[in-house]
């Protein structure tokens, strides 16, 4: 995701860091990944207690990862049990006591343009829960995380580890859902039947957008699957 001088980065993850982390090998740019990542794991595990992690091993090393999360009611920011609700009010508090601990200092990075392209009303995080709530509204697994360590890029771990997801939606008999950035990335799930639900963009004042975000499902074969339309209310 963060890519290195020699491997190509995630350009949504490029966008979300900015112009002042642009250098790949700047080793900054894997801590912002570590803190990414770990915000985006609380979020599934506030909402979404069940998970399935896939790893691909070369030689006995860790050389992928994927973390897919089982929506059993459909994509949703509300708890729906008391355990999920006592997560949601005891987390907010961790989080923040882990953010402090993990945002650089002052001065490395532009955190005002980091907030606003991440969590402003056109930012990154606003504009995918949007399309959560459009097209994975229904019972499915989300594929949170998808990474490959540069070292083992070109070994066909991504192929492995997505063919394990695909075989697990499969004898669920679930749809799937995830967001990637960049056309590239985008080609490389249509490989696994993951169809192009919306194409859409990120824009902030003085703070850069980007235009290739792509929402992407994969129904079942038998027709029991996400929809490419928008839920209706």
């Amino acid at each position: 995701m963060s890519g290195t001088e020699t491997s190509a980065a995630d350009p949504l993850f490029d966008y979300v860091l900015g112009p002042s982390l642009a250098d790949r090998s700047d080793p900054r740019r894997m801590d912002f990944l570590r803190f990414l990542a770990t915000g985006i794991l609380e979020e599934d595990w506030r909402y979404c207690p069940s998970s399935l992690g896939i790893v691909g091993l070369v030689e006995g090393r860790l050389g992928a990862c994927c973390v897919v999360r089982r929506y059993e009611h459909g994509y949703t920011t509300e708890p729906r049990h008391w355990g999920e609700r006592l997560r949601a009010q005891l987390l907010p508090l961790w989080s923040l006591l882990r953010c402090n601990r993990t945002m650089p200092e002052q001065g490395i990075l532009d955190q005002q343009g980091f907030l606003l392209r991440t969590y402003g009303p056109e930012g990154v995080d606003t504009q995918l829960r949007l399309r959560r709530k459009k097209y994975a509204a229904v019972p499915h697994l989300c594929v949170s995380l998808m990474m490959v360590d540069p070292a083992f890029q070109g070994m066909g771990l991504c192929g492995q580890t997505m063919r394990a997801v695909c075989r697990a939606a499969d004898q669920q008999r679930l749809p799937c859902y995830l967001e990637t950035g960049g056309r590239k990335n985008a080609a490389v799930y249509e490989r696994f039947g993951f169809k192009v639900a919306e194409r859409f963009s990120c824009a902030t004042d003085g703070h850069g957008s980007f235009d290739e975000i792509y929402a992407m499902t994969r129904p079942m074969p038998q027709g029991v699957g996400l929809s490419r339309e928008p839920k209706t209310v």
